[in-house]
């Protein structure tokens, strides 16, 4: 729950998030957007190596208020 939580918000305080989603005109829901999400994480196969090199660059993430 907590790491849903987490997840949720880095998602929705993100300015990118606001600003590639939230502002089109028919932006899609969040619960759409978790549906997606969780689908996903159920159905991808995931690569250790990419994984490992995404591990290794670093990123920064911006919050709006």
């Amino acid at each position: 729950m907590q790491m849903a939580h987490i997840i949720h918000q880095l998602m929705t305080l993100n300015t990118r998030f606001q600003e590639t989603f939230m502002k089109e005109k028919n932006h899609p829901t969040l619960k759409d957007l978790w549906k997606k999400l969780v689908g996903a994480m159920e159905w991808a196969e995931l690569d250790g190596q990419v994984l490992k090199n995404m591990a290794g660059v670093r990123r920064q993430f911006r919050f709006a208020t």
